[in-house]
């Protein structure tokens, strides 16, 4: 339940990451440069976005003794979904996007941007 729940959120990570990478390869950067500062730049905005929309998730209520053993697995998965969701994107993402070459930008050519 917490998985599906929380998809939206994990996908979300790798894609902005992987579009400010993107945009960086459009203004004619090379695909390191790219990957290391594309992912700079979104890093904290990724981590904010976690920060905010977890908030919901990790909070306690009024009823906290009731539900708290009810959403404990819940949190717990959360929380383990968001930290690798964050490795893969600051991590691995990058790391691929600046060894594999993705043929429509390189078709494109610089200065499209």
């Amino acid at each position: 339940m917490a998985l599906s729940l929380a998809i939206g959120l994990l996908i979300d990570d790798a894609i902005v990451v992987r579009e400010n990478i993107v945009r960086h390869l459009e203004r004619g950067e090379d695909h390191f440069t790219a990957a290391r500062e594309g992912t700079s730049e979104i890093g904290l905005a990724v981590l904010g976005h976690h920060h905010v929309g977890g908030r919901g998730v990790y909070s306690g209520g009024i009823h906290e003794r009731n539900r708290g053993a009810v959403l404990l697995p819940v949190r717990i998965t959360v929380a383990f979904a968001v930290l690798v969701s964050l490795f893969v994107s600051f991590t691995l993402d990058p790391m691929l996007s600046s060894r594999w070459v993705d043929p429509d930008i390189e078709r494109r050519g610089s200065g499209t941007f």
